[in-house]
């Protein structure tokens, strides 16, 4: 497999060069587009089948002030998106939120290469800079709320089981944070099993929450067009869009309703796509 990974700056590109390079991948950190051609011959030559390019725009943005300069941007992308298609490269592109960026800025004490005076200015104009390359990419991956082992596993998922779809289901709290998933269910129409006493201390996996939970009517309604639902989005994007697709269901402590919400869904599809791996994770289950 041979792969462009690319994307804003400041969103992780070297934590993914670390990551492939301890998968086995061969990699070279931003090699000029114009003599990737002869790597990959050469690499070919020499029986090396996995090979991961880091493209970095930076270059881009510091050497072009003048007025040619989203010319140049452009001459970028679609130079990138040629040596792809003509190799059959995968692009792997990394985003990541303004505020996490900025922060990450501001820790690190560097300058914006496009706005080295505004940060914020900076990101704004890069994110609208690279958007037809992030749209044009065969994996997108987000890394504002990734820590590097989250990264790892994320990227080794898509290499290693890129013939697998994968699907993960997260409950959580809104008390303690969003969650930054494809999509989020919010389970906070049903009723709180929080509010009564027997079943405060308990949570979503507990039998005595499944049956205060499933005597309503309205929560039998609410997961019957849940899984309607989920049955429509993971046709449309596993078929065309993507491989890895997050899932967040949500509640306001994510101790009951969410996590059995979250269950539910997995007991309910397991079986229906067998060929999907799901993983659940039940993020805020344990606080208090």
């Amino acid at each position: 497999m041979i792969i462009f990974v690319t994307g804003i700056s400041g969103s992780g590109k070297s934590t993914a060069l670390s990551i492939l390079e301890d998968s086995g991948f061969y990699c070279i950190d931003n090699a000029p587009l114009n003599i990737i051609p002869k790597i990959i011959d050469i690499a070919q030559k020499s029986n090396i089948t996995n090979i991961a390019f880091i493209i970095d725009p930076r270059m881009v943005f510091i050497s072009k002030r003048d007025n040619n300069f989203f010319n140049e941007i452009r001459k970028f992308t679609k130079d990138i998106l040629s040596l792809a298609k003509k190799y059959s490269i995968k692009i792997m592109f990394l985003d990541c939120e303004e505020t996490v960026l900025i922060k990450r800025y501001n820790s690190s004490r560097r300058v914006h290469p496009l706005n080295p005076e505004n940060v914020q200015e900076g990101i704004k104009l890069e994110k609208q800079l690279l958007k037809e390359l992030k749209e044009n990419s065969d994996f997108l991956i987000d890394t504002s709320l990734l820590s590097p082992y989250e990264l790892s596993q994320k990227i080794s998922e898509i290499i290693f089981l890129k013939k697998i779809n994968i699907l993960k289901l997260i409950s959580f709290g809104y008390k303690y944070g969003f969650i930054n998933t494809d999509f989020v269910i919010d389970t906070r129409v049903l009723k709180n099993p929080f509010y009564i006493k027997e079943l405060s201390t308990k949570t979503g996996l507990e039998e005595e929450v499944k049956k205060y939970l499933l005597k309503e009517s309205s929560t039998i309604e609410f997961l019957n067009k849940t899984i309607d639902y989920i049955d429509y989005i993971l046709n449309i994007y596993f078929n065309e869009v993507k491989i890895f697709l997050e899932i967040g269901i949500g509640c306001t402590g994510g101790k009951h309703r969410s996590v059995f919400v979250t269950e539910y869904i997995y007991e309910k599809i397991k079986d229906k796509y067998p060929d999907l791996k799901i993983l659940v994770e039940h993020r805020d289950i344990h606080k208090n």
